[in-house]
């Protein structure tokens, strides 16, 4: 058996191999016999059937025999170079058996494969992250009610009268064709949405703006090259919109009652206990995604080769969550998930962490409830488009194993304020009724 690396690229390898014809004949003769045991032949018993004759009516079988001893002895090649492939992607992409059907000579066969590279090995009880500690004061109690409170509107129905604008609420019935057919995901009634608030194809959004109560209006619609379903991606559409009702914000009358309200609490005192919560509860957050953060700069650090075919999926997963980058960003934020990516998953495979179909299940279900979205219309996307599928795949994973991570590395907690944490003049806060 003779091994011949032929190309070499990163973590690429192309390898030719010799097949010894004596391990074809030794390959070819052990099925035969086994044949004769098994099978039984016209004009003979069953284990007393005559080599030759055998070998006659199983003129195919050579065939099978040089897959098969082609993938057996590739597998014992891994075995003793010490292979050890990434994904364990490998493709036999020739066999040459004209040498040894003419001349009994050696069989050649062809592989592709990628090799895992070296990860190096994290001893995440020793990193250390600096954590942040705080206690919620009356005064950051008061402090977020009062935020709340400004952002507190009621939504006025829209009169017959009155166009849509930029942030109103509106329902719509939408019937989109490609060409003159429709397509899945584009006949949708009572469809809610918000002008302007990024959720809805900008052009779908605002070809809504100037329309009335009860108006229709043909809007022409390009989804990007990067749209979740691939069926329409990139493609021209019309979509047919009917406007049913719209609502337009206006400040609250009286803050004091919308809030209570907003809250569902009937008293200050049971106000005040839930904004505490709320704080507390949005405080833990935003410490975890610094910490999260700390973490990834420190396995930033780490330089190693990473799969081409693991880089290239990586970049498909980046146009999908940042399509408007440039190509350059695309390849640097690809590179950075791809080398964090492996890191992660060696800690996962040591801890055994996984997901399963109920975690995907409630992603996608809080997903589509949030751009409101059919979710079986959500569920058929994530089982047809494999970039989706891996994006939000991948996600849920990486979340499941930086709670574990955090949980395992140590921690240097210093003082703070919940104003330094919740970072008031970036954030916005609170919930809208």
């Amino acid at each position: 058996m003779l091994l011949k690396e032929v190309y070499s690229h990163g973590l690429k390898r192309k390898y030719e191999v010799e097949i010894p014809a004596s391990a074809i004949d030794a390959g070819f003769k052990e099925a035969i016999e086994d044949r004769i045991k098994r099978n039984v032949y016209r004009g003979f018993r069953k284990g007393k059937t005559p080599f030759d004759v055998v070998v006659k009516q199983e003129e195919g079988l050579i065939e099978s025999v040089i897959v098969d001893q082609v993938y057996r002895h590739w597998y014992d090649i891994k075995q003793n170079e010490k292979l050890v492939l990434f994904n364990d992607h490998e493709e036999i992409t020739s066999i040459d058996t004209t040498g040894y059907k003419e001349n009994k000579t050696a069989v050649r066969f062809t592989v592709e494969c990628e090799l895992l590279p070296q990860i190096p090995k994290i001893d995440f009880s020793q990193v250390i992250l600096k954590t942040k500690t705080f206690e919620i004061s009356e005064g950051d109690v008061e402090k977020y009610k009062q935020k709340m409170k400004e952002q507190l509107v009621d939504w006025i129905d829209l009169a017959q009268s009155e166009t849509i604008e930029k942030g109103d609420r509106v329902v719509v019935d939408l019937r989109g064709k490609i060409g003159d057919e429709a397509f899945r995901g584009g006949q949708l009634d009572n469809f809610e949405c918000q002008i302007g608030d990024g959720k809805v194809i900008t052009s779908l959004s605002d070809g809504l703006i100037g329309m009335k109560i009860g108006e229709e209006r043909s809007i022409p619609v390009l989804f990007p090259e990067d749209y979740h379903d691939v069926a329409v991606a990139g493609k021209n559409a019309v979509f047919r919109a009917l406007v049913k009702s719209g609502k337009r914000s206006q400040k609250v009358p009286d803050p004091e009652a919308a809030l209570l309200q907003c809250l569902s609490c009937k008293t200050d005192g049971e106000a005040n206990e839930k904004v505490r919560k709320l704080i507390g509860s949005e405080c833990s957050q935003r410490i975890n995604e610094l910490l999260r953060s700390q973490l990834e700069a420190q396995l930033e650090q780490y330089d190693f080769q990473v799969p081409e075919s693991l880089l290239e999926r990586q970049e498909r997963y980046v146009k999908i969550d940042h399509p408007k980058i440039s190509a350059d960003d695309i390849k640097k934020e690809a590179i950075r998930r791809t080398k964090l990516s492996l890191i992660l998953a060696e800690f996962a495979a040591e801890r055994n962490i996984s997901i399963d179909k109920s975690d995907v299940a409630r992603h996608l279900l809080n997903v589509s409830v949030a751009a409101g979205l059919d979710a079986s219309y959500l569920a058929e996307i994530y089982k047809n488009n494999k970039d989706f599928a891996g994006s939000v795949t991948l996600k849920l994973m990486e979340s499941k194993i930086f709670a574990a991570l955090l949980e395992t590395v140590q921690k240097e907690a210093e003082p703070s304020t919940v104003d330094e944490i919740l970072g008031y003049v970036q954030e916005k806060i609170g919930t809208q009724v």
